[in-house]
């Protein structure tokens, strides 16, 4: 489960909403349904997918269209997408993308620090993606639109 929500206030007045809600539901390493929810300043869209046996079946805003099964979604969080050249995005598109890597840098994760390994993101979105020595998302920084934006992993709930 995945939630985005960015609020641009100037003065107090929000003149910008983005909000964004995405489930995926993975079986032994392949994406099995995946529903996003997005509202884009008042811009609504919907997009599903379903594992089906013709492959992942999507239906998104500009119609239905069969995937190859073993498409993934472009979160993030999950580091089998730097194998990837496409990924179904937030519009129900697949979109073309390119990484390669970015050096390292030191970072705080959960009060610790670890050394991330980035990687550059070029294609269907510019930026930069991190990853913790064993796989685990860390971080994220997209240009969208002519703004950056930065995305952190958030520490993790103690039990």
């Amino acid at each position: 489960d995945l939630a985005t929500e960015i609020a641009v206030k100037i003065a107090f007045v929000t003149v910008y909403r983005y909000t964004q809600t995405v489930r995926q539901v993975w079986k032994a390493g392949r994406l099995q349904s995946f529903d996003c929810e997005t509202d884009d300043n008042g811009d609504k869209r919907t997009v599903q997918a379903r594992s089906t046996p013709a492959g992942l079946e999507v239906t998104a805003p500009h119609g239905r269209y069969v995937a190859p099964a073993d498409t993934v979604p472009t979160g993030y969080w999950n580091a089998d997408i730097l194998r990837r050249r496409e990924a179904l995005d937030s519009n129900g598109k697949l979109v073309p993308f390119a990484f390669e890597p970015a050096g390292t840098r030191t970072v705080q994760v959960d009060g610790r620090p670890v050394e991330v390994r980035l990687h550059k993101i070029s294609g269907g979105a510019d930026g930069e993606v991190g990853y913790a020595p064993d796989g685990t998302w860390v971080s994220l920084a997209l240009n969208e639109r002519g703004n950056d934006i930065s995305y952190r992993r958030l520490p993790q709930a103690r039990r």
